[in-house]
């Protein structure tokens, strides 16, 4: 289990930070697994999008299209829509599993997007919250935003086994760099798919725009595993 005096941020080739996450997934259906563990990991410049998505008509032109221009499109378990990856994206995974009735998922969804808000705010960022950004990729209830501008977007899946139920929650969050394009390539990749593709860079922020941050991943990664322990995201026995 991740302590918040050493939270290992792991680098990936896509899709392996994919594939590290949905490892640790699994391994939580284990007898003797840790009942909450907390994940940061990044892996290099991607698109990244729900499974379904494999079904929908034009997927294979349009990930040939986004390869040709840089941006290889990759797979994930999770829910929401195309979302970008990159040395300037931090994802969190938090997995929670239970033998018991498991927490609602709104429930899980509002601790983790506080944890990570209170890790945030405590970097400097003013005017934090959680809602909606309809102007931004991958908009959802649970949006981390910074004067209303979406700063990390939050996925959740959440599987039982034999009596114990896992849930997996996401967040990707933007550290830094400009954001014009790669929301211009997510807009370009679902426009080819027949979906709006109307996003603005503008709707959304980096962490290095709203703090003072100065790009210590490790500094970020510590404020967040200890805003865990104190939201009472990680159980302690």
């Amino acid at each position: 289990m991740l302590r918040p005096d050493a939270p290992d941020i792991v680098r990936f080739e896509a899709p392996g930070g994919l594939a590290h996450e949905e490892r640790l997934f699994q391994q939580a259906f284990d007898e003797g697994a840790a009942r909450f563990s907390l994940a940061f990991w990044q892996q290099s410049r991607c698109l990244v999008v729900p499974h379904r998505w494999q079904s929908v008509p034009g997927i294979e032109a349009a990930q040939a299209h986004a390869a040709a221009e840089g941006w290889p499109v990759t797979f994930r378990r999770s829910g929401g829509a195309c979302v970008f990856h990159g040395p300037g994206v931090l994802c969190v995974s938090g997995i929670l599993a239970s033998q018991h009735d498991a927490a609602p998922v709104d429930r899980v969804y509002e601790d983790f997007a506080n944890g990570l808000g209170a890790a945030v705010a405590s970097m400097g960022a003013s005017g934090v919250s959680v809602g909606p950004a309809p102007d931004a990729p991958c908009d959802g209830r649970f949006n981390l935003l910074v004067g209303g501008r979406k700063l990390a977007g939050l996925a959740m899946r959440r599987r039982m086994r034999e009596g114990r139920t896992v849930s997996l929650v996401h967040a990707c969050l933007w550290m830094d760099g400009r954001l014009d394009a790669p929301i211009e390539a997510i807009n370009e990749f679902e426009s080819r798919l027949g979906l709006p593709g109307s996003y603005r860079a503008d709707a959304c922020m980096t962490l290095a725009e709203a703090t003072a941050w100065t790009g210590s991943l490790n500094h970020l990664s510590r404020a967040f595993a200890e805003a865990a322990h104190r939201a009472a995201l990680m159980p302690t026995c």
